[in-house]
C-alpha cells in the first residue's frame, strides 16, 4: 500500500510543480519530503539517493536546456544558462524518493523498469512542456527518443544505487 501512496504523492508533486512554478514546487516538494521522511523512509541512506538525483537533475536537464533539447518558456530567465528552473529540480528530488517504495519492484525486474523509463518520463516531459509553455526540440520524435534513452539510464542507475544503498541498510537493520 505504501508503494501506491508514494506514487500518488509523487504525481501530486509533479502536477503542483508543473502548474504552480518555482514557489509552489518548493512548497509541495518540501511537504512531500517531510511526509516521505516521516512515513516512508526506512533508512537515512535514502538521502544520499535523493542528493544524487538532485545533482543528476542539475547536470542532465542543464545540458538538455543548454543544448536546446528543452526550450523553456519566454518568461524563463536564468543568469546561468545551464541552470534548470527550481520546479524542474524539485521533480528530480521527488523522483529520487520513489525507489524505496513506488519503484521497489524494479530491483527484481530491471528490464521492466528500463521499458517503463523509456516511455514514461519522455511523455512526462512532453506533458510538462505543453502545460508550461516550454517546447522540446524538433524533430519531436528525436527529442523523445533521446529523453527515453537518458531516463532509461537514469532510472537503471537509480535502481542500482537503491539496491546497493537501501537494501544493504535494510539487511543490516534486521
Amino acid at each position: 500500500m505504501k508503494a501506491l501512496y508514494s506514487a500518488l504523492a509523487f504525481q501530486v508533486v509533479w502536477l503542483v510543480s508543473v502548474l504552480g512554478g518555482n514557489g509552489w514546487a518548493l512548497l509541495s516538494t518540501g511537504l512531500y519530503l517531510l511526509l516521505h521522511w516521516r512515513y516512508f523512509m526506512e533508512t537515512s541512506r535514502e538521502w544520499r539517493l535523493i542528493g544524487v538525483f538532485l545533482l543528476a537533475g542539475l547536470i542532465i536537464d542543464g545540458v538538455l536546456i543548454g543544448q536546446g533539447v528543452i526550450r523553456l518558456g519566454p518568461d524563463w530567465a536564468s543568469s546561468i544558462w545551464l541552470l534548470p528552473p527550481l520546479w524542474l529540480l524539485c521533480l528530480w528530488v521527488a523522483v529520487g524518493t520513489l525507489f524505496s517504495h513506488a519503484l521497489c519492484w524494479a530491483r527484481q525486474q530491471p528490464w521492466l523498469l528500463a521499458g517503463a523509463a523509456f516511455v514514461g518520463p519522455p511523455l512526462s516531459y512532453l506533458g510538462g512542456a505543453r502545460l508550461t509553455g516550454a517546447n522540446l526540440a524538433e524533430p519531436l520524435w528525436f527529442s523523445l527518443l533521446l529523453l527515453g534513452v537518458v531516463w532509461m539510464l537514469v532510472l537503471l542507475g537509480g535502481n542500482y544505487l537503491a539496491t546497493k544503498w537501501l537494501d544493504r541498510s535494510l539487511v543490516q537493520a534486521k
